[in-house]
């Protein structure tokens, strides 16, 4: 592939980021302003929760996947705190509470209906809002208080399903704002109040007390699938979501740009004659190659071999004579400059760095021009 088809792909991919950041946004970006995240910091958000239980010596750690894989090795309670509307299905539902039978723990908490309730035959309705100071927990005449609590309801519940229920949770005597249901090894507890687990309300009063009762000091498992946040792997962020379109289209200039590289387009045409190398041309590209770092040895060997035939021209030896028959002829002939000149042009090496190859070769430069001026002159 030629490289500029390498720069087309380049630039196809970056398109190709650019479209997916701009039309697929990451959920994450927005997860701050999502109520129930554990995540956010507003004040309807989870963080303070989430950074409270590591203290108590209790793990908590986000979950956001599909109920159906969720971990059966995990003794961890999962709680879905104000899940988006339309985000689980009934089929997640139904996976919500085969998850409890086989022994898990789930909490909750929605303000509004949603297909957890309606599994249940539970309704949701919307009250005045009144604040709580207490709740009564309900087990076949047998009943648990929590008091000193100071938070929101404005939600309750009701339907068919509370017939069911093991038991209730009844705020202030008269609002049932949760209930707990027993299903095959494990509880799943309904609660509508979300208020009191929400950075605003978490740390006041004893409204802790709420939560740590339903989790009976486990550590948790938070939901962030339920808020549109979905852990997916690279096939996913690449292929998932609408993105299979940008994609082929992506991957058809690919190979547009790969087979027309080694394409020639256009009808057949003779060779075009080839124009005669005229000599400038040719010692521009030979000084050229000469100016290259890489070729200093191999100028210094022709112009040592030129300047070695060119002594044995002036004092009749022959061609191929070496330097040190050379040296025994033509050093007891010189001047001492000259003497000193041809030694110098004998001794000089090429130097470690460039710049000191550079001076080298001035010197060494400027040894043969005194040597051979000098050399004229006694010739004539």
């Amino acid at each position: 592939m030629r490289p500029r088809s390498w720069w087309l792909v380049l630039l196809a991919m970056a398109i190709y980021a650019g479209v997916l950041y701009i039309a697929h946004p990451n959920p994450k970006a927005t997860i701050d302003a999502t109520p129930g995240s554990s995540a956010s910091a507003q004040p309807m958000g989870d963080l303070a929760l989430a950074q409270l239980w590591p203290r108590l010596g209790l793990s908590f750690q986000t979950f956001a996947q599909v109920p159906e894989l969720l971990p059966t090795s995990t003794n961890a309670v999962y709680v879905s705190v104000e899940p988006q509307s339309g985000q689980y299905n009934t089929a997640h539902a139904k996976a919500l509470v085969d998850y409890v039978k086989a022994g898990h723990e789930v909490i909750w908490v929605t303000s509004s209906p949603d297909t957890v309730t309606h599994l249940l035959k539970l309704t949701v309705n919307t009250t005045g809002t009144q604040k709580v100071h207490s709740v009564q927990i309900r087990t076949a005449g047998d009943y648990t208080s929590l008091r000193g609590l100071d938070f929101s309801a404005s939600s309750k519940l009701g339907g068919s399903g509370l017939q069911a229920a093991d038991s209730l949770m009844v705020a202030n005597n008269d609002i049932d704002v949760g209930a707990e249901f027993q299903f095959g090894k494990g509880e799943l507890v309904v609660w509508t109040a979300p208020r009191v687990f929400e950075n605003q309300a978490i740390g006041k009063a004893q409204n802790l007390q709420i939560l740590w009762h339903f989790s009976a000091g486990k550590s948790i498992l938070w939901d962030e699938y339920g808020h549109g946040v979905v852990a997916q792997g690279m096939w996913a962020t690449l292929f998932g979501y609408g993105r299979e379109g940008t994609f082929l289209l992506l991957l058809a200039a690919v190979v547009a740009v790969v087979m027309g590289g080694g394409t020639r387009f256009g009808a057949f045409r003779p060779a075009p004659d080839e124009q005669p190398r005229v000599d400038v041309e040719l010692v521009h590209a030979l000084a050229w190659h000469y100016r290259r770092r890489g070729l200093l040895k191999a100028r210094q060997a022709l112009l040592d071999g030129a300047v070695r035939r060119r002594l044995c021209k002036l004092y009749g030896m022959p061609r191929t004579a070496s330097w040190e028959v050379l040296d025994t002829v033509v050093l007891p002939s010189l001047s001492p400059s000259l003497q000193q000149a041809y030694a110098q042009w004998r001794t000089e090496d090429g130097g470690d760095g460039m710049k000191a190859g550079r001076a080298a070769q001035r010197r060494n430069l400027r040894a043969l021009q005194s040597l051979l001026y000098g050399l004229g002159e006694t010739s004539e």
